[in-house]
């Protein structure tokens, strides 16, 4: 089943393409992809690029549109509601594992972004997975 577009996407990022020797920014990606269960700070970040907090600032709103912070809630929303979809984990502990302090915070920005809670999204569209 396919999924309405604003159910796949949180706050699509509109990328421009990279420019060539741009790889701080797939740096910062990165490291963010490979730890946004944890908590991290711009400080974090930019260091993993070799860059200022306000370069890794400026990167983002330049490529992405958006925050870093912006970029992190999306991609931890993404991966909320995959985890929703494909496993039966109680919301609380998928709230712990994408990196929000609780599942109230998790419900708030994922019913802000896909318009509904996130037992709503699973009920709805988990059952039309399989």
């Amino acid at each position: 089943m396919m999924l309405p577009q604003s159910i796949r996407e949180a706050q699509p990022a509109k990328a421009v393409p990279l420019a060539e020797g741009q790889g701080r920014l797939r740096n910062m990606a990165a490291y963010i992809h490979s730890h946004y269960g944890e908590k991290r700070t711009l400080a974090e970040l930019a260091a993993r690029a070799a860059v200022s907090e306000r370069e890794a600032l400026r990167c983002f709103r330049k490529y992405f549109q958006q925050s870093p912070f912006e970029y992190l809630m999306g991609f931890r929303l993404n991966q909320a509601k995959a985890m929703l979809l494909e496993t039966d984990l109680p919301i609380t502990q998928i709230s712990y594992r994408c990196g929000f302090s609780d599942s109230a915070y998790l419900g708030k920005q994922f019913k802000k972004a896909f318009g509904m809670t996130p037992l709503a999204f699973r009920n709805r569209y988990q059952s039309k997975q399989g």
